[in-house]
């Protein structure tokens, strides 16, 4: 598989010095010398990055849309680079990735990557059948024991917002509106007189 076009004089130009560190890690080079571990916080640094910009692009778009009051109004030039950028970065470390992974499998199907967004990530031995899977330790698991209901899970939850009311000496949780209200009924009798 190809590597994802970057071209680095410009790149340099448009990075700050710690994005350009990011982006030399994905040269040829540098790539072969990273471990799987470096890869994976490359990937999600890189990520970041290009989520980062392409929104950075939407926001500029819109904005000069709103300025000029049409929608034809020409994008910004910088934002959209660094987003293409980043997500050709992100390419070439996926692609270095999966094919490590695939060299250390034997050819089987590299492992999926977990991604930063998601929850617990579906582990899964390489080469195993699918009834052999690994749980995830960062989950408790329910003691067969203990039985919570929705109600009393409920209760535990209204208790507990009463209890911080208590502390705090007022009477409830609603009170914000309580001066508008007053300032509304001022005018009003103002108003009549």
């Amino acid at each position: 598989m190809p590597l994802a076009r970057i071209d680095f004089s410009r790149a340099r130009r448009l990075c700050t010095a710690q994005e350009w560190r990011l982006v030399q890690t994905a040269r040829r080079d540098p790539l072969a010398r990273l471990t799987i571990a470096q890869l994976r916080q490359s990937i999600v640094r890189a990520r970041k990055l290009r989520d980062k910009w392409r929104d950075q692009t939407t926001r500029q778009h819109r904005r000069s849309q709103q300025k000029k009051g049409a929608r034809g109004v020409s994008a910004p030039q910088r934002s959209p680079e660094k987003h293409e950028l980043f997500a050709a970065a992100m390419d070439r470390f996926e692609s270095e990735l999966a094919r490590r992974s695939a060299q250390s499998s034997g050819g089987n199907q590299p492992k999926p990557v977990k991604k930063p967004g998601s929850r617990a990530a579906k582990v899964v031995t390489v080469g195993s059948s699918p009834s052999a899977k690994a749980t995830p330790t960062s989950m408790p698991t329910p003691d067969p024991g203990l039985s919570i209901s929705r109600g009393k899970q409920r209760r535990a939850t209204t208790a507990a917002k009463q209890a911080k009311i208590r502390k705090t000496g007022l009477k409830s949780r609603v009170r914000g509106h309580v001066s508008a209200r007053g300032r509304r009924t001022q005018a009003k009798r103002d108003a009549r007189n």
